[in-house]
């Protein structure tokens, strides 16, 4: 757990979504330090899979 500024960067998630990956690779490391729990796509439908299994509420 990474707290700055008092913020636990442990409660954010961050979707990244490009389709270059050293774009992806550059904003992984820049926001590692961080700790944020990250989640990365390299298109529009790979993000919509990330945000349905992490971040939309399940339903029963």
């Amino acid at each position: 757990m990474k707290e700055r500024a008092g913020i636990n960067s442990n409660m954010f998630k961050i979707l990244i979504v490009d389709d270059i990956p050293l774009n992806l690779l550059l904003l992984d490391k820049m926001l590692k330090p961080f700790e944020f729990q990250l989640v990365k796509a390299s298109n529009g439908r790979e993000a919509l899979h990330a945000y349905k299994s992490v971040w939309a509420p399940q339903r029963k």
